[in-house]
């Protein structure tokens, strides 16, 4: 096994335990940076893959921006005290399930990679704006109005606790 193939299983088995954690965590802040810590292992993953502008973006927009709007929506929607909630044994042997089936899929794809041997593709970020103000516009501006709406929407809810 190369070292390149050694780091990317380490990244994956950390990103599945954050991503347990933050499932798991019956405290909404503690989930929540579980959450970004995911996101951003996902980001050091795809820039393990040789996609780095990928990556790059990857914490850049889900770390620095959804991930931070998740915690600030908890801290002006929530008192300064801790939320917890109850667990169920159903969410427990979900969590579990849930790692069975990451852990067989990991195998399935590490016996199937060594087979296929794809071209690397050299995708510039000239090309990567062109497709996204051509080709993908209308899903690029959808997104952007469902991230601002979003934003509308936490601020709203934020005015109206606060009276």
């Amino acid at each position: 096994m190369r070292l390149e193939d050694v780091l990317a299983l380490l990244l994956c088995i950390v990103m599945v335990a954050t991503s347990a954690v933050a499932v798991s965590s019956t405290r909404l802040m503690r989930a929540a940076i579980a959450f970004a810590a995911s996101l951003f292992i996902m980001g050091l993953i795809y820039i393990s893959l040789g996609q780095t502008f990928l990556g790059l973006i990857q914490i850049f927009l889900y770390v620095g921006g959804v991930a931070v709007l998740i915690v600030f929506a908890f801290l002006t929607a929530f008192s300064t005290e801790e939320v917890e909630y109850e667990k169920s044994i159903t969410e427990s042997a979900g969590i579990a399930l849930g790692l069975l089936t990451t852990l067989l899929l990991a195998i399935i794809f590490l016996k199937l990679s060594e087979n296929i041997k794809a071209p690397a593709v050299e995708v510039t970020v000239q090309e990567v704006g062109k497709l996204l103000m051509t080709r993908y516009l209308f899903q690029f501006e959808a997104i952007s109005i469902l991230l601002l709406a979003s934003i509308v929407a936490a601020l709203t809810f934020v005015l109206k606790g606060r009276k």
